[in-house]
């Protein structure tokens, strides 16, 4: 109850502050000097379909735990929440990707440079994927060591539900940011149908599952959606500009993840261990891919750089004619 009180009491004096900050002139004051242009049909045009994306986009996190509460007990509600709670987290860090991403890729198509833009897609892919794949192998591997840390012994039962959400989401981080790229070339439409299709598709198969195979179920129509999303926005960017993530250090960073997941799984199977020698050898492999994408130069140094920095304008100075110089002609 305190801590409520005090988020909101915080909230209400940022926004006073904020509002004291702007009416001064404090606050963005160089942007007085941009002549505003209001252009009520184009922005209606491009901001409906991105509202209607993202209530649906909302709606989805939201009805598969009121579908599963429907037909299952409170238990299975609560061990479904905790597997996705660990799920999402390969994630995160395309999240922050995609936030600048966005600016640097509307800049670069409004200036018509599609080559430029083109290597910077498939480099933040790359990054994306290189950081996804160490929490990927490790959470398809030990399941139930992430939930054991995170939730003590309440939710054992959901280490397959893990693995099969884990699958899904980590999809759909290999795919690329496809919905960023499609707004940064105004296709909100295109983002908003994708939206649309995986969430009805989610609803349809957790209909017809979830009373069937329980949680598992809800897993297996969670990552069918989040599959097919990925596969409708690959095609979709390749069909209006022929673009994708995909190159020879995007396979090389693929091939490296699933080695590991490997090394992971046959290490389980030839011993018994602990959680705590299962961290340990997680954080073991993980230092040995790093080190291996390190040595071969597939992780080099400006994308160490950006990996530590993660602003647009690293992005946008990044030396495009060191990156492989290939990426440029090859279409690749």
């Amino acid at each position: 109850m305190w801590l409520s009180s005090a988020t909101r009491i915080s909230s209400v004096l940022v926004a006073a502050a904020a509002f004291y900050l702007f009416t001064k002139g404090r606050l963005f004051g160089e942007l007085k000097s941009i002549k505003a242009v209001f252009k009520p049909a184009e922005l209606l045009a491009f901001s409906l379909p991105l509202t209607v994306s993202n209530m649906v986009v909302i709606f989805r996190k939201r009805f598969d735990i009121l579908i599963i509460g429907f037909f299952l007990p409170a238990e299975q509600v609560g061990a479904y929440g905790a597997a996705f709670a660990i799920a999402v987290l390969p994630k995160f860090f395309q999240y922050s990707l995609n936030r600048i991403l966005l600016p640097v890729a509307s800049k670069l198509y409004a200036d018509n440079n599609m080559t430029d833009l083109n290597v910077i897609y498939k480099k933040v892919a790359k990054l994306a994927v290189v950081v996804t794949m160490p929490i990927f192998f490790s959470i398809l591997a030990y399941p139930n060591v992430f939930l054991q840390i995170l939730f003590a012994d309440k939710f054992d039962s959901a280490g397959p539900v893990l693995q099969i959400l884990v699958v899904g989401v980590t999809v759909n981080v290999l795919t690329g940011s496809f919905g960023e790229i499609l707004q940064s070339f105004g296709h909100t439409k295109a983002v908003m149908w994708i939206s649309i299709t995986g969430t009805c598709s989610n609803l349809a198969m957790m209909m017809v599952l979830v009373p069937v195979y329980g949680i598992t179920g809800a897993a297996i129509s969670m990552t069918a959606s989040l599959v097919l999303m990925a596969l409708l926005g690959l095609i979709i960017l390749w069909r209006l500009k022929s673009m994708h993530p995909f190159n020879r250090d995007y396979f090389i960073v693929i091939a490296a993840g699933a080695a590991s997941l490997v090394l992971l799984l046959l290490f389980n199977m030839c011993f018994e261990h602990k959680y705590y020698v299962s961290v340990l050898l997680a954080t073991a492999i993980t230092v040995a891919y790093f080190a291996l994408l390190t040595k071969t130069g597939i992780l080099g140094s400006e994308d160490i750089a950006l990996l530590a920095r993660r602003r647009s304008a690293d992005i946008t100075n990044v030396q495009l004619e060191n990156n492989n110089g290939s990426e440029r002609t090859s279409g690749l």
